[in-house]
C-alpha cells in the first residue's frame, strides 16, 4: 500500500512538472505581426536575402514597413519608427515621394530604414548607405553597388 503511494505521488508530481514545463513553453511562444505593402515587398526581400547570405541573423519582432500618408507634409522619404526599440520594426514610407525615385533609390531608402530598425544603425558619411540625404537619381545609378552592399554588412557586423 505505501509503495502504491509514493508510486502514485511520482506519477502525479511528473505530471505536474510536465505541465508546468508546457504551459511555460506555450506562454513563451509570441506571435508577431508582419506587414509591408505589397510594392514594398520585393526590396524587403532583397535585403532579407543579402543579410541571409552574409550570416547576419535577426530577431523576430513586430515588423511593419508601409506606405504612410502622414509624411506628405514631411520632407522624409521615409522614417524607421522603431529604431532603438528592440520589439519593433516599423518603416514608413512616403507614397508620393517613392513614386519619383528610380529603382536604385528605392532599395537605398528601404535598405537604409531597414538598418536602422533592425541594427539601430546610425547615419555615417563613411557607408554609402548610411549617408542622411537621399542620393540623387545620378549618383544612385552610378554607384558600385556591390561595394554599397559590402560596406553595410561589414558596419552592421561591426556594430554587433
Amino acid at each position: 500500500m505505501v509503495e502504491r503511494l509514493i508510486f502514485w505521488g511520482m506519477f502525479n508530481m511528473k505530471g505536474v512538472y510536465l505541465s508546468l514545463l508546457l504551459i511555460t513553453l506555450l506562454s513563451s511562444c509570441k506571435s508577431y505581426k508582419y506587414e509591408v505593402s505589397s510594392r514594398l515587398q520585393p526590396y524587403v526581400d532583397e535585403y532579407f536575402e543579402i543579410l541571409a547570405e552574409n550570416d547576419i541573423k535577426v530577431k523576430k519582432r513586430d515588423f511593419k514597413v508601409v506606405f504612410d500618408t502622414s509624411l506628405i507634409k514631411t520632407p522624409y522619404a521615409g522614417v524607421a519608427h522603431g529604431m532603438f526599440d528592440s520589439n519593433r520594426v516599423e518603416v514608413s514610407v512616403h507614397p508620393y515621394y517613392w513614386n519619383y525615385l528610380n529603382e536604385r533609390q528605392k532599395k537605398i531608402l528601404i535598405f537604409h530604414e531597414l538598418s536602422h530598425d533592425l541594427f539601430d544603425s546610425l547615419h555615417t558619411n563613411d557607408v554609402f548607405l548610411m549617408q542622411p540625404r537621399m542620393h540623387d537619381r545620378f549618383t544612385a545609378k552610378m554607384v558600385d553597388w556591390d561595394k554599397a552592399i559590402e560596406e553595410l554588412i561589414k558596419y552592421i557586423k561591426d556594430a554587433r
